[in-house]
């Protein structure tokens, strides 16, 4: 994985743009010569050398109507590119850019491994029977794609809103890497435990857990996972409130990562 990069393409050679990927954009830079794709499953042997004025069999053109050419995969591929000057008696490099900003993942691992993954956590020790603990994200400049983890005891009610108001932002997380060398900022905040204004406008609610009574709140632990996907810029308040008769601890985790979606 790389952040967007300019390659030269020689006349009449295949060269490798991007390596075990599923989705990957290519954006023609202005030149006179066509261009061709092709791929292989990733780690396989690269295509044959080409025999200059011959296109291969294989070689499929792009750029046909459009600057920009997507390719995707539903597995792990290389993908090559060729080209042919127009004009047969002149020799001349092509030149693409190649961006992977918009790879498609099939899992975490492959998320983790290209250093897009954070996580961020937060554990509320005590809360109240009737109290509420509140989370709150704002997403950067590109999509956050957030997967909440909630673990408790007893019974919880979930509320979500948009446009609330606020005195104090509250306590700022610091989102840890999930590869540890890895060099990706991470453009969204999440807080803990922010001053609310005025709440805003609901966006879901539901109950979980194992019960209201005191008698019940110990019963077991519980789990919910929810996974959303949030526009730039949008701001989600969570609230959690205790149903379960009792003092219980409620802990949080995101996992999440950024990426501009078309």
């Amino acid at each position: 994985m790389s952040e967007p990069i300019i390659i030269d393409i020689p006349e009449w050679t295949w060269v490798k743009v991007s390596s075990s990927v599923k989705k990957i954009d290519i954006i023609r830079i202005p030149t006179t010569v066509y261009y061709y794709k092709t791929y292989r499953l990733a780690g396989n042997p690269p295509p044959n050398n080409i025999v200059a004025g011959d296109i291969p069999s294989e070689a499929v053109v792009i750029f046909n109507e459009s600057i920009k050419e997507t390719i995707e995969s539903f597995e792990l591929i290389d993908v090559y590119i060729m080209c042919a000057n127009k004009n047969t008696e002149k020799i001349e490099t092509g030149k693409i850019l190649v961006s992977n900003e918009n790879v498609s993942y099939g899992d975490v691992h492959d998320l983790v491994d290209a250093g897009y993954m954070y996580f961020l956590s937060k554990t509320f020790d005590v809360v109240a029977n009737d109290a509420t603990v509140y989370m709150r994200h704002v997403s950067g400049a590109k999509h956050l794609h957030s997967s909440l983890v909630i673990q408790t005891v007893g019974q919880w009610e979930f509320k979500s809103y948009a446009d609330t108001t606020f005195t104090n932002d509250g306590v700022e997380l610091t989102p840890i890497k999930r590869r540890s060398d890895g060099t990706r900022p991470f453009l969204s905040t999440f807080y803990h435990t922010p001053i609310i204004d005025v709440l805003g406008t609901p966006r879901l609610e539901f109950t979980f857990g194992s019960g209201t009574n005191a008698a019940r709140a110990d019963s077991g632990q519980f789990s919910e996972d929810l996974e959303s996907i949030f526009s730039p810029g949008t701001e989600v308040l969570i609230g959690l409130t205790n149903r379960s008769g009792a003092d219980q601890y409620i802990s949080f985790v995101f996992n999440v990562y950024e990426q501009l979606l078309s």
